[in-house]
């Protein structure tokens, strides 16, 4: 059965009745309107093709499919009322309805090219101090894989010879990363020209007694991947490449997942980000049976 528009705002009012915040009401209100005038009309009990249609176009219009589950999300909501209120089917069976229309996801992030890395670097090339860092901080980043929370932990004491040691990493766990020399010596060069005594290795230029937060670590990356003029960068993207490239190197997926310090397999694999070439060549070694074509 369907209402034509002049319910909207009731239907809406309705749905997000109990909300906390204006905002969330606002947002909300804002994609069910959406949601009726693409139906051009109010359904008062939602059909599973009707969900589906919609999921449909907001793909086609282009959106990101994180703004997808979103919008998807809020529908939803409205569904569950609709059907809820028309007392047509049983709480389990509602549930089972709204759940049969599919969220959409792909794996988030990416994975940096040689070619992105090398502007990156190339943008922080200089010898002024703030440059200095800025590399250091691409190198440790890419270099060992490390999140955003566990390089801001870092300490000067934490360089050991070849390896980090990242100490209280994701679940409270310690481990030990080997690093590339060049990044070693990128780290190296950073502490050297450092004049203050700060225990942590990587501190805010203006006030060096301050370690980096995960905010201005962002904001870093953000700003040298702007200046690189390339697409934005994310700190978990440097993760990304760092286990994509391992992976494309031949290092086993259990080695690379104690190097994240991921204790599921299955996590690392969520990492890859190669693409279809390695699937073309791992079929081209194929063998190939003998056989004549008349």
């Amino acid at each position: 059965m369907m209402t034509d528009l002049t319910h909207m705002e009731h239907w809406i009012d309705e749905t997000i009745a109990g909300f906390p915040s204006n905002y969330s009401k606002e947002n909300y209100a804002c994609q069910l309107k959406k949601f009726f005038e693409w139906a051009g009309c109010c359904p008062e009990v939602p059909t599973h093709q009707l969900l589906n249609a919609y999921l449909a176009h907001l793909i086609k219009q282009g959106y990101k499919f994180s703004t997808v589950n979103f919008i998807m999300s809020v529908v939803r909501k409205y569904a569950k009322l609709r059907l809820w209120r028309s007392n047509k089917l049983e709480w389990l069976d509602i549930q089972e309805f709204v759940h049969a229309v599919p969220y959409v996801s792909l794996p988030a992030g990416r994975a940096l090219s040689t070619v992105e890395l090398d502007k990156l670097m190339a943008v922080c090339s200089s010898n002024s101090k703030h440059d200095i860092r800025d590399m250091a901080v691409v190198a440790v980043l890419y270099g060992s894989g490390v999140r955003r929370f566990e390089l801001c932990n870092l300490k000067r004491s934490d360089l050991v010879g070849d390896a980090l040691s990242v100490h209280m990493g994701k679940g409270a766990k310690s481990r030990l990363i080997y690093l590339p020399d060049w990044v070693v010596d990128l780290v190296k060069r950073w502490l050297a020209v450092r004049s203050d005594n700060s225990l942590y290795m990587f501190v805010v230029m203006r006030v060096p007694s301050v370690p980096l937060s995960v905010r201005t670590l962002g904001k870093i990356v953000f700003r040298l991947s702007d200046h690189a003029q390339i697409d934005k960068v994310t700190c978990h993207d440097f993760r990304r490449t760092y286990a994509t490239n391992l992976l494309d190197a031949g290092v086993p997926l259990d080695t690379v997942a104690a190097l994240l310090g991921h204790a599921n397999l299955k996590t690392t694999k969520i990492y890859d980000r190669r693409d279809d070439k390695v699937k073309r060549l791992a079929v081209s070694s194929l063998y190939k049976p003998n056989f004549n074509i008349s």
